[in-house]
C-alpha cells in the first residue's frame, strides 16, 4: 500500500480507502462465494435498482430453462461516464489503483463476443441446463471486471480519491 492511504482514510473518517471486505458470503457444496459491494453511490438509486431488476429477471429467465447472457462489463470511458467530469475522472484515475478503463469499442467487442460464447456454448453458465453451485455465478463466469474485484479497496471508497489522484495528475504540470 502507499504511504497516504492509511492517513487518507484516518483524515475522512473511514470515507475513503477502507479495506475490501466480502459484502456476503453465499455457501455452497463446493465451498463459499464470497460476494463484494461494488455499487457506486454517485451512480444513484435508479441505476441501482434497475441493475438489480435485471439480474432478477435474468434468473427467473434461466429458472424457466431459458439461455441467459449477463456478463459484467469492464469499466468503460463511454460518453455517457465521460460526461461527468467527476465521474470521468475517476474512472481515468483508476489507473493509480491498477485498473484500467477499456475504450468504448473494445468492450462492445469483448461483450459481443461473450454474448456469442453464451449463446452458442453448450457448457456456459447461460445455458439452463448447466448446473451452478450458485446462481450469483452466472453473473461471475466471464465478468471483465478489470481488476475491481480484487482491488485492496472497496468500491465506493476510493472512486473518489481516482478522480482527485487524475484531477491533481493533470494540474501536475501547471504548478
Amino acid at each position: 500500500h502507499r504511504l497516504w492511504y492509511t492517513p487518507m482514510r484516518v483524515l475522512s473518517g473511514g470515507k475513503y480507502c477502507c479495506p475490501a471486505v466480502p459484502a456476503a458470503t453465499v455457501p455452497t457444496r463446493e465451498g463459499p462465494i464470497l460476494l463484494r459491494d461494488s455499487y457506486v453511490k454517485m451512480q444513484g438509486p435508479n441505476y441501482a435498482f434497475a441493475k438489480q431488476v435485471q439480474r432478477w429477471r435474468m434468473l427467473l429467465a434461466r429458472s424457466r430453462g431459458h439461455t441467459t447472457s449477463s456478463n459484467v462489463g469492464p469499466m468503460t470511458l463511454t460518453r455517457s461516464v465521460l460526461h461527468s467530469t467527476f465521474i470521468g475522472a475517476g474512472v481515468k484515475g483508476a489507473t493509480h489503483f491498477g485498473l484500467e478503463p477499456f475504450h468504448a469499442a473494445t468492450s462492445s467487442s469483448l461483450l459481443a463476443a461473450l454474448l456469442v460464447h453464451d449463446l452458442s456454448s453448450e457448457t456456459s453458465a447461460a445455458n439452463p441446463r448447466v448446473p451452478l453451485a450458485s446462481p450469483v455465478l452466472l453473473f461471475s463466469e466471464n465478468a471483465l471486471h478489470v481488476g475491481s474485484w480484487h482491488a485492496a479497496f472497496k468500491t465506493d471508497s476510493y472512486t473518489a480519491v481516482c478522480a482527485l489522484t487524475y484531477a491533481g495528475a493533470e494540474a501536475k504540470p501547471f504548478v
